[in-house]
């Protein structure tokens, strides 16, 4: 076993010689997947050239010239719980990506032909009674599925996560839609997030809650939201924030929170949501799935 495998182990500080952060600014996809239907090394090489594609858009230095990770705040469904399995399978065949825990245990850092590249932070997503679902982010949150949404993010918030509501394809419309309209405008709406996604249809008006919450100073974090089916395997890193934040390497995740819950000039947005073709082949899937499997399917196997 190697020293780095060891260190990993022991949960001690990683990569020190490089200094104790990550001076920003740091791209985040703040709603990232990895399902169990990613294939290993094509999801990491994927998701590292998408954030390098949007570090040349903005100006920045990409490739070994990138003084950041690219970071993926992870939400993971149900009983997958894949961060556990990549620090139990520690690198990749042919040793190009390594994995190395960081000191809160709740970060991963995957390093690329020895290089930090993606920096991978645990959290959980909820799916809660009235069909919303629910972002705990930057947490080892134990929320379980289907309690109410109130009841979701107020447990999301004791757990000192980022608590977040994450938009969905009609989820925000009707009744549901005049719920999230309540729950921002009560107490609650100003301790939580409203989340965007890639999976979003680009040519749609931009939903009134996302504006009612810049208009408030709020923060509207958007992240690439991908599903469980393999053809979205690259599609992961996206879309997120360049968040002006540096980042402690032992504890990036609290870095992460700090940094969202400080608030200040909304981030500069790279990527955008889908374009027709791409939402309507995701959502006809999904709706073909969803009645041959059932209303459980999604998340917990890969297509």
């Amino acid at each position: 076993m190697s020293r780095i495998v060891e260190e990993t182990t022991e949960h001690r500080p990683v990569n020190q010689d490089a200094g104790d952060i990550w001076p920003g600014p740091m791209l985040v996809d703040t709603h990232a997947h990895l399902y169990n239907c990613y294939g290993g090394e094509v999801y990491f090489d994927a998701t590292l050239a998408n954030f390098n594609r949007a570090r040349t858009r903005l100006g920045l230095p990409s490739g070994e010239k990138a003084s950041t990770p690219g970071c993926l705040l992870l939400a993971e469904p149900g009983e997958i719980n894949m961060f556990q399995s990549l620090l139990a399978q520690r690198e990749l065949e042919g040793g190009r990506w390594r994995f190395i825990q960081c000191g809160d245990g709740l970060s991963v850092i995957a390093q690329h032909n020895g290089r930090d590249e993606l920096l991978l932070i645990k959290g959980r997503q909820v799916r809660t009674r009235e069909r919303l679902e629910i972002l705990s982010l930057c947490c080892d949150a134990d929320i379980p599925d289907d309690i109410s949404t109130i009841d979701a993010l107020n447990r999301a918030l004791d757990m000192d996560s980022l608590p977040v509501l994450p938009i969905g394809a009609g989820k925000w419309m009707g009744s549901r839609g005049r719920f999230v309209d309540e729950i921002m405008a009560s107490p609650l709406g100003e301790k939580i997030w409203l989340g965007d996604n890639a999976g979003r249809l680009a040519a749609a008006p931009t939903p009134r809650q996302f504006l009612q919450a810049r208009q408030r100073g709020r923060w509207v974090l958007p992240g690439s939201g991908t599903v469980a089916f393999r053809s979205q395997t690259t599609r992961v890193g996206r879309y997120g924030i360049l968040m002006d934040v540096d980042v402690d390497r032992d504890s990036p995740a609290a870095s992460i929170k700090q940094g969202v819950r400080a608030g200040g000039k909304h981030p500069v947005v790279f990527g955008r949501p889908d374009g027709l073709i791409n939402y309507v082949r995701c959502q006809s899937l999904m709706q073909i799935y969803g009645y041959l499997r059932g209303p459980e399917w999604y998340g917990l196997e890969g297509t």
